[in-house]
């Protein structure tokens, strides 16, 4: 194990044997470092690293759905729950339960994962079935020819 280390010198100790120490140049130890493949991308090689091109980070203005943001209100099994927050990384949106503070005086809160939210907006607004478009279709050609 690593006692102590300065610029010039490194003191190692095995905490089985407290009393046998060993002493090693700073170099030597640097250079074992590098040396073990376990210590690959870990240890730099003491040059100024390089700049690299920035990765993409997700906007912070970006939404995380198309569908559900903050402040809308969505109605589900007959109750109205207002968004409140949407977690980037879980996901998670926390709405209020709106319906409730009105019966009762005061609000609750309910979470639910992103996905589950935007499939209630999916059973409010179904996807019209095929022959449908074709009915709009032919209603707006007979339209155009008259």
């Amino acid at each position: 194990m690593l006692s102590s280390f300065d610029e010039n010198t490194v003191l190692l100790y095995n905490p089985r044997c407290p009393l046998i120490s060993e002493e090693l140049p700073r170099a030597e130890f640097d250079a074992k470092l590098r040396e073990n493949p376990l210590n690959d991308g870990l240890i730099g090689d003491g040059k100024p690293e390089e700049e690299q091109p920035a990765q993409e980070t997700p906007a912070k203005d970006k939404p995380l759905s198309d569908t559900v943001h903050i402040g809308d209100t969505i109605e589900h099994d007959g109750r109205s729950y207002v968004v409140e927050s949407i977690g980037s990384i879980s996901r998670d949106v926390s709405m209020r339960d709106i319906t409730f503070a009105h019966e009762n005086g005061f609000p609750i809160n309910r979470v639910e994962k992103l996905e589950t939210v935007e499939g209630w907006l999916v059973e409010v607004f179904p996807t019209p079935p095929f022959w449908f478009a074709i009915a709009i279709t032919l209603v707006m050609v007979c339209l155009h020819i008259k």
